[in-house]
């Protein structure tokens, strides 16, 4: 009996030790790094108004071949179809805008392709 309570602490021990290690640091750098990984997919713009961000996107995705539907005044899903099936939302601000999807598949050429188009619309001005 008493082997089997020891056993017992040690288990509940072990537990306790392993959730501590596992959890998030509180500290204000935890916070922020939560903060972060949840915008890890957010690009930072700057000089670009909300209209030609919207513009910039749309017009990318379409000449990759996306269908590009406005959602929200701050949002576009994009999806496309055929071979290498993808379906993004993109949302965007006067800051940035972020692509989320729920597989990373096929997004590359579209986050590449919004670039492209934002600097374009940099150089123009």
């Amino acid at each position: 009996m008493k082997h089997m309570m020891k056993i017992g602490i040690v288990i509940i021990l072990s537990a306790f030790t392993m959730v501590g290690c596992s959890s998030k640091s509180v500290t204000p750098n935890g916070v922020k790094e939560i903060k972060d990984a949840k915008h890890a997919n957010r690009i930072h713009v700057e000089n670009v108004t909300v209209k030609q961000l919207r513009k910039a996107i749309t017009s990318a995705g379409k000449q990759q071949g996306w269908h590009m539907t406005p959602f929200k005044s701050n949002e576009i899903i994009a999806e496309k179809f055929g071979e290498e099936e993808a379906r993004a939302c993109i949302k965007f601000s006067k800051e940035g805008y972020e692509v989320n999807s729920p597989t990373d598949d096929n997004l590359d050429d579209l986050k590449d392709a919004i670039a492209d188009q934002l600097d374009a619309a940099n150089k123009d001005h």
